[in-house]
């Protein structure tokens, strides 16, 4: 009993399956945008700017970790 149970609710959820289709893709318009329109302009960062700020702040971590102790002492 229990298999034929299982086999009518297999058979019932593969009748109810519809096979997959990929949604469209959508297409870009290729209208030219508006004269008086404003344009948004990024500014870059440099890598090397961003490299320098992260190892110092990266830096004054270890120092602070480091005299953790000493400054408890000194009370500040």
């Amino acid at each position: 009993l229990k298999e034929t149970a299982t086999t009518a609710s297999v058979s019932q959820y593969i009748s109810r399956l519809r096979p997959f289709s990929v949604p469209t893709v959508p297409q870009p318009n290729m209208t030219t945008p508006p004269v008086n329109k404003v344009v948004e302009e990024l500014e870059l960062t440099s890598v090397l700017r961003k490299r320098r700020l992260k190892m110092n702040k990266h830096k004054h971590k270890k120092l602070m970790k480091r005299t953790r102790a000493l400054r408890k002492k000194l009370g500040k």
